[in-house]
């Protein structure tokens, strides 16, 4: 294997706890030519003080003030030495074979946008136990397909990229959560993505990260209903921004708008579980023409009563478990 080299760039907030596992782990790799720039976005919990006193001449250590983590990433890859870069964060764990993997992605298609494994997400202790999992077998990914059908098939800590790439479609744009997704997309449209089978990554849950903190739903949102598409979330108003950049006939166009309406009708089922119909029923409202039978069926279907929607939806959901087997 070619040692191309390789910057793994770590944006850091208050991650104290789990930092000294994750820089060990990403220290332990079995690949040679990489280097690690921790960028510190404002730490107040002794995170800076820790990469200083211990790790400071294994990595590279920037300071800013808090800016979130898309700002620190981009930060991050300005300052890479190499072309080739490697997310992680910093509480998330990697096996020692995770560059390695993603190495002989880029080797295999040197054009391609993402280079991505996969990865588990374990909470608590568990992600202290971690196993890999590898397999010598490789995929091109449709990313905006895949992300249409609700799977979620990339993760930042799993994720390899050119920095040329990166900086030609403007990096991390600056709002939360979502702001992966939007440059994988905007990636996706342009490149190649290919993922490794093999498992060589590991996303902790439960760390008090954007993820955790975020209500993703609205379901905690009681304020005024949305009345258009980029309200709903900023990561929605992203991706109408990216459709919008084809003319509506082509193929990219339908893409992103399907995706866009798959996303939405995500959130409506999950609201009508919970028993917010009212803003489900507002939503479905959003749905961006051109749009399936089966969406066009659910503005129907909201039209029931106020709490029939939601009791029908859990009792399909219970069927279709007895009948999956789950």
């Amino acid at each position: 294997m070619t040692l191309h080299g390789v910057s793994v760039v770590i944006p850091l907030f208050n991650k104290k706890k789990y930092l000294r596992k994750t820089l060990e782990s990403v220290l332990a790799q079995d690949y040679e030519n990489f280097e690690v720039i921790v960028v510190d976005d404002g730490s107040t919990d002794g995170s800076y003080e820790l990469v200083e006193n211990e790790f400071k001449k294994s990595v590279r250590l920037i300071k800013q003030r808090n800016a979130g983590p898309g700002p620190a990433r981009n930060r991050g890859v300005n300052e890479a030495r190499f072309d080739l870069i490697a997310f992680i964060d910093a509480d998330d764990i990697w096996c020692e074979k995770h560059l390695s993997e993603l190495v002989k992605l880029y080797e295999n298609d040197p054009t391609a946008g993402l280079y991505s494994t996969k990865g588990k997400k374990l909470a608590g202790i568990e992600a202290d136990f971690f196993t890999p999992k590898y397999s010598g077998s490789w995929r091109y990914v449709d990313y905006v397909s895949e992300l249409a059908a609700q799977t979620v098939i990339i993760h930042t800590s799993s994720v390899m990229l050119s920095k040329v790439d990166f900086l030609s479609v403007g990096g991390f744009r600056d709002f939360r959560p979502g702001q992966d997704v939007d440059l994988w997309l905007r990636l996706a449209l342009q490149f190649p993505v290919v993922q490794s089978d093999s498992v060589t990554s590991c996303h902790r849950l439960d760390t008090g990260g954007i993820m955790d903190q975020s209500d993703i739903f609205g379901l905690k949102d009681s304020g005024s209903l949305p009345q258009c598409i980029g309200q709903v979330s900023p990561l929605f108003g992203a991706m109408t921004e990216i459709r919008d950049r084809f003319d509506c006939r082509s193929d990219d166009y339908l893409r992103v708008n399907y995706l866009i309406n798959r996303r939405l009708l995500s959130m409506i089922r999950v609201l009508l579980v919970n028993g917010r119909q009212d803003k489900a029923r507002n939503l479905s409202k959003l749905f961006s023409h051109p749009y399936s039978l089966s969406l066009f069926s659910y503005r129907l279907f909201l039209m029931f009563p106020f709490g029939f929607a939601g009791k029908f939806v859990n009792a399909f959901r219970r069927v279709k478990r007895v009948f999956s087997g789950d």
